[in-house]
């Protein structure tokens, strides 16, 4: 087979021009170059021309192969996962929850008790008006999403709005939605519908009546009865929800119709005014809160973010600009409104040297300002920052009302108990019209007004 080999090999090179054999002798160097220096030729191989250097181990690594390779022990890949994560994570943090069903205290307090369960909460802090949960927790005891989950596990519609030190902007919301004014509307056919055939009497059927009290009284004390269900079955405490219901299941029970659809729908307008109160205070925060603009026009005509703008920074405002940081005028003059800020309706006139505060509005004129804060220390952040503590932080008188409506109802419901059946048992009368009474002491001494007394003057005063 060799012989055969060589002799077609002598075959193909006679058959060769000089150039192609030319070319085939460069190609033979070349691979004898390239086998003499890996030292791969041996001294048996006769066809090379030059003697393979002599190359220790220490000196020539040859590259493994692949059974080699699958025969070695894997090296460890180095890695900085987890050296640092700890280090990383060290220290609390702090994130804002938007809670969406939070519309009142008994929400507050359903959030207070989700969280007296969660290991690794360091404090918290419920901001109603902007419906937002302030949480400072441990990162290595747990997490967002179990924050969040534990939450949700009550129906609360919670859902992260910000991460870090900063709460967020509180969102603006419309007054009313379609589906909440349809529904509302509903409810007050309805009621409208018993009252007239209420005042007809006995012209119509009474099945009609029934029936017509039973819708009305489904679609306006859903949610007292909702509210009521989670008093008591998951937070175990007797509130105003349970109250209500109670005098409502009580007017069923005797067949007054029309009682229960005026208790059920006196509360579903309450609750609604309340809402619309909240939402309107909510906006108006949220107006102070987009009152600074987020860019700011330099003295050259340049415009940059506000976060960028350093102390000492030339910036130019005109008429019907809002002044974006406290400064000093270092050019021009003009007059400026600061109602928003010092409650001030007169302009007041500025000149070159006088002091400017962010929210105040330019009238007329062109100043450039040599800014002296930045935005987080400057008059309208502070004003912000107040606003947020104040709306996140409760009051000494609202925690001393709440102490005294958790004792003050169970003892309402238990003397009502005691008037309905003791009463007429010990003075030998009957019982329904002493129930009737029962369920009006109920009604009037609810603890709606002394609940309520404290968050609307805080709202009143934050809005004001």
């Amino acid at each position: 087979a060799k012989a055969r080999a060589a002799a077609v090999g002598q075959q193909k090179v006679a058959s060769m021009t000089p150039m192609e054999l030319a070319a085939a002798q460069a190609r033979a160097e070349a691979q004898q170059d390239d086998c003499c220096a890996a030292g791969t030729c041996s001294s048996e191989n006769t066809s090379c021309s030059r003697q393979p250097a002599t190359l220790s181990e220490s000196t020539v690594k040859r590259s493994p192969t692949r059974k080699e390779k699958g025969k070695q022990p894997l090296e460890p890949v180095p890695t900085n996962k987890g050296t640092t994560s700890k280090t990383e994570e060290a220290g609390p943090k702090t994130v804002s929850i938007r809670v969406a069903r939070m519309c009142c205290e008994a929400e507050v307090r359903m959030v207070d008790d989700v969280f007296q369960h969660l290991n690794g909460i360091s404090k918290h802090s419920a901001n109603l008006i902007g419906k937002l949960v302030i949480v400072e927790y441990d990162p290595l005891s747990i997490e967002t999403s179990d924050i969040v989950n534990a939450l949700n596990d009550s129906h609360l519609g919670a859902s992260i709005h910000a991460v870090g030190g900063s709460a967020g902007a509180i969102p603006k919301e419309p007054l009313m939605e379609l589906p909440e004014m349809a529904l509302f509307l509903a409810r007050t056919v309805a009621f409208v519908a018993v009252i007239v055939l209420q005042l007809m009497g006995t012209t119509v059927p009474a099945l009609a009546l029934t029936i017509t009290a039973i819708v009305c009284i489904v679609i306006s004390g859903w949610r007292l009865a909702t509210g009521a269900f989670t008093s008591l079955v998951r937070r175990r405490t007797i509130d105003m929800n349970c109250l209500m219901g109670l005098a409502v299941v009580g007017s069923i029970v005797q067949l007054e119709w029309f009682d229960a659809c005026l208790l059920t729908y006196i509360a579903c307008v309450a609750l609604r005014v309340e809402g619309l109160c909240m939402t309107y205070v909510r906006n108006a925060l949220a107006d102070v809160a987009h009152a600074d603009p987020e860019v700011v026009v330099l003295a050259d005509g340049n415009t940059v973010n506000i976060e960028q703008v350093a102390q000492g920074t030339i910036i130019a405002v005109r008429a019907g600009d809002a002044v974006p940081l406290d400064g000093v005028v270092a050019k021009g003059k003009g007059s400026v409104d600061e109602s928003s800020i010092t409650g001030e309706s007169k302009p007041i006139e500025k000149k070159v040297g006088g002091q400017l505060k962010a929210g105040s509005i330019v009238q007329n004129g062109y100043m450039e300002i040599s800014t002296t804060s930045t935005k987080r220390n400057s008059t309208m952040g502070k004003v912000q920052a107040l606003v947020a503590q104040a709306t996140a932080t409760q009051t000494n008188l609202g925690r001393m009302v709440d102490k005294v409506a958790a004792y003050y109802t169970p003892m309402l419901l238990i003397g009502a108990i005691v008037l309905a059946t003791v009463v007429p048992a010990a003075i030998g009368q009957p019982w329904l019209p002493w129930f009737n009474r029962a369920l009006v002491a109920v009604v009037l001494a609810c603890p709606c007004s002394l609940v309520l007394a404290t968050p609307v003057v805080i709202v009143c005063s934050i809005s004001g």
